[in-house]
């Protein structure tokens, strides 16, 4: 009662879980709609790591709209936090970014994170997030990750004309 992060923890995953179960009902959802609730996790995990965890979110208009598997963000966004922040000895920061260009739309997670381990390999989140990605997209779909030195970035580009483009991602 008396830690003033109370109420914000409590506000943030409120709205997390009900935003969670909304959305999971769903076979699609705009990229908005997966920002939102990505953005309330993080809350939440900044609540638990303090300082150590960082974040911001940059996402252009023509990308805001765009549709995704639910949970597909999120699934990004918990890889980044479990293999970047708590992994790491230091302060992070996860950057979520996203945008369109004339050849489709692009979303990418990055974090400031130790890297990838030598010989990792692809894990159950991961290969369902492609798997999802294939039945919904086809080959039009593309998710990769790579090192970063120093984190990860996990992107996301779909191909396919846009309504609107803006930017290239990073």
């Amino acid at each position: 009662g008396g830690d003033a992060r109370a109420a914000p923890l409590l506000r943030n995953l409120t709205a997390f879980l009900r935003g969670a179960t909304e959305l999971m009902a769903r076979d699609e959802v705009p990229l908005a709609d997966e920002l939102q609730l990505a953005r309330h996790y993080l809350a939440i995990m900044q609540s638990r790591q303090g300082p150590r965890l960082s974040f911001d979110v940059q996402a252009s208009e023509a990308a805001l709209a765009q549709p995704l598997p639910p949970g597909l963000l999120l699934t990004l966004v918990e890889n980044a936090v479990e293999h970047g922040v708590e992994a790491a000895l230091h302060d992070v920061a996860v950057h979520i970014a996203a945008g369109a260009d004339t050849h489709g739309w692009w979303l990418s997670v990055a974090d400031t994170g130790p890297g990838l381990a030598p010989g990792w390999q692809t894990g159950v989140g991961l290969a369902n997030a492609r798997e999802r990605l294939h039945h919904r997209h086809g080959p039009n779909a593309k998710l990769d990750l790579r090192d970063a030195g120093p984190g990860t970035v996990a992107e996301l580009r779909i191909s396919g004309p846009q309504t609107s483009p803006d930017t290239a991602p990073p």
